[in-house]
């Protein structure tokens, strides 16, 4: 996928510009060393991770592939299929933990 920015003349902003203003900007913020891409996966494991369902995250990602978009399952919590698993075969889910 790839993302045109611009700059604040409307021109287009290269890949290694915008990767710069996001290390001076993570710095300032006294964050971990992580790559802008890390950014991108982020989003993707906090919508699943708030039950966002997988057809719905795959065109905010712009995946062409659902496949692609079944990478960021790890990020629903197991609590939570566990529960969706026990009413499916018609139980009722535990009660959830103080």
């Amino acid at each position: 996928m790839t993302t045109c920015l611009a700059n604040r003349f409307g021109r287009r902003l290269d890949p290694s510009a915008l990767r710069r203003r996001f290390e001076r900007a993570r710095d300032a913020a006294g964050l971990e060393p992580l790559r802008f891409h890390d950014l991108r996966h982020t989003y993707g494991s906090l919508l699943v991770a708030g039950g966002i369902d997988l057809p719905s995250v795959k065109p905010a990602m712009g995946h062409s592939h659902l496949s692609t978009t079944e990478r960021y399952l790890h990020a629903r919590p197991a609590g939570e299929l566990a529960d969706r698993f026990t009413r499916a075969l018609g139980g009722s889910p535990l009660p959830a933990a103080a």
